[in-house]
């Protein structure tokens, strides 16, 4: 067996857009600071790869409306910002994912992810503030089964079966009330051909999203969710 650890940081930041209507500042960047750590192994037939890991990231400045803002007694003079660049956010979790090679034409994938992303700080949100962010679900995973031909040319297929967790839509607020999604399952497939002449291959395909065509408009509010199937062309040299 092969087995390797790794972990990671890293900093990255969002160029700012945001401009404060009342004092035409532009916001400050959003920034993150994000930990990684895990290990990525495979068998000794190579049959099997895997993967897991777990993560910490921290976005911050992040631009929310002043709640003194417009305020007939805190802002009587009209002197309070629109925004403030005081929102943070904290994303924790782990990943796993996993591909075995059941014979020299099949292959099944797994992927799996948790993670917990809260509002640790923000002046516009304050009910939502040590809550997961809205619309954002805990959990998801795909479980995947493919066929690819031994030589390449010809027929291949896949099958796929991806789940979300539930989610809170909306948090309660003077113009909302609590709003929460359950969770779902989806069945995607897809089916290609490829020709191969000299270096060059041709490969083309034919896929179908939401095959069973779930009403997640019914449940989940989403609009534009239904079957959808697609098509595409690719050419190698």
């Amino acid at each position: 067996n092969r087995l390797l650890a790794f972990g990671s940081v890293s900093t990255a930041f969002d160029p700012s857009t945001p401009v404060d209507a009342r004092t035409g500042r532009i916001q400050d960047n959003e920034d993150t600071l994000g930990y990684e750590g895990g290990v990525k192994g495979r068998s000794a037939s190579a049959k099997l790869d895997y993967s897991a890991s777990a993560f910490l990231l921290y976005n911050r400045n992040i631009a929310r409306r002043n709640p003194l803002y417009d305020d007939p007694v805190l802002d009587a003079n009209q002197t309070q910002p629109q925004l403030v660049a005081a929102g943070e956010e904290r994303f924790a979790g782990f990943r796993t994912e996993g591909r075995y090679k059941l014979t020299d034409t099949y292959t099944v994938a797994f992927k799996g992810v948790h993670m917990e992303a809260l509002t640790t700080k923000s002046p516009a949100l304050g009910p939502e503030v040590g809550k997961q962010i809205a619309r954002l679900p805990q959990d998801t995973a795909t479980m995947q089964l493919r066929y690819n031909p031994k030589s390449g040319v010809g027929f291949n297929w896949g099958t796929s079966v991806s789940y979300v967790g539930s989610y809170v839509g909306n948090y309660p607020d003077p113009k909302r009330a609590y709003l929460e999604y359950p969770g779902y399952g989806l069945v995607s497939a897809n089916l290609g051909y490829s020709w191969k002449n000299g270096p060059r291959q041709l490969n083309v395909g034919l896929s179908a999203r939401n095959a069973l065509d779930r009403d997640l408009l019914t449940t989940n509010a989403r609009v534009g969710a239904g079957r959808e199937f697609g098509f595409s062309g690719r050419m190698n040299f």
